[in-house]
């Protein structure tokens, strides 16, 4: 079925290997970050049981994958930090315009 997941961050912020299926179109950009770092398993329903079958009796590759999965989550960190930031730059030049186009004094 076209059925879609969580945000595989949460499991990664666990230190989890992710397993995800094949459809993604809903948390594309931190898939593909998690893949980058070599912290996920895509498969389907059909390979499903290879995939965790290899996760629950190979600890090295669990941990290997879980570790990959973590470090993802630490070096994606901060975005909301950094986007607080990026306002707080440019919200002094917003109010400069509509306070030239208004001629009202901004509270």
């Amino acid at each position: 079925v076209n059925l879609h997941g969580s945000d595989p961050m949460e499991a990664a912020a666990l230190a989890k290997p992710i397993v995800i299926g094949p459809n993604t179109d809903d948390c594309t950009q931190p898939v593909e970050a998690l893949s980058a770092a070599g912290g996920r398993s895509q498969t389907d329903p059909d390979n499903l049981a290879s995939v965790l079958t290899t996760l629950l009796t190979d600890h090295d590759q669990r941990h290997i994958r879980a570790q990959a999965a973590f470090d993802c989550v630490l070096a994606n960190a901060g975005a909301a930090d950094r986007t607080i930031a990026l306002l707080k730059q440019r919200i002094p030049a917003i109010f400069a315009s509509t306070h030239h186009r208004n001629a009202h004094p901004t509270p």
